[in-house]
């Protein structure tokens, strides 16, 4: 085995890339030693989070009105490439107050821009009264993963909608809601 000892090494003045190593051999960092970039780092496998944003809201918006309203959870995200995937993960304290009758649920969706990306159906969340009135506070949770092809900002926000006779709540007592955005690289 040799030892190459070097401070710089530069590709010649006619090109742009040096290499090391053919393909199939293997280039090993040993133990305690760190590698430092600083440029743009590529061609190291996918599937790595690139960048995280998150957008947080705590203002309490009550509905009772039958028709999609935004919950105040939005967030804004530029993703690097156009092969990068966006996991979007949502998580809000609701309050849901069955009216009466038995039919009493809510659904959420989320959008992407002005496209919908991911919507519950029917009465996604369901709250039996049996005639009388009932209420339920909880935490929900849903990641839904996305694929934009653009390298653009996108702004991702969930909206909510009230079926039957139900009124609710998010971000219920002003408890705080959050929506992440995490760009997967290719």
């Amino acid at each position: 085995m040799s030892t190459l000892e070097v401070n710089s090494i530069q590709p010649l003045s006619s090109g742009t890339t040096v290499t090391l190593g053919a393909s199939g051999k293997t280039f090993t960092i040993p133990s305690g030693c760190t590698i430092s970039n600083s440029g743009t780092a590529t061609g190291f496998g996918g599937g790595k989070i690139g960048q995280q944003i998150v957008g947080t809201s705590s203002t309490q918006i009550t509905d009772n009105s039958g028709a999609y309203i935004d919950t105040g959870l939005t967030v804004n995200i530029t993703p690097s490439a156009t092969s990068s995937k966006i996991n979007i993960i949502v998580s809000m304290p609701i309050r849901m107050d069955g009216l009466g009758g038995t039919d009493n649920g809510m659904k959420l969706k989320f959008m992407r821009d002005s496209t919908a990306i991911w919507e519950g159906d029917g009465n996604q969340i369901y709250l039996y009264c049996g005639g009388s009135h009932a209420e339920i506070n909880f935490q929900w949770t849903q990641f839904v993963l996305d694929t934009p092809s653009t390298t653009s900002q996108i702004t991702y926000k969930v909206q909510s909608e009230r079926s039957g006779d139900t009124r609710y709540s998010v971000m219920f007592n002003s408890k705080p809601g959050y929506i992440v955005a995490q760009e997967i690289l290719a």
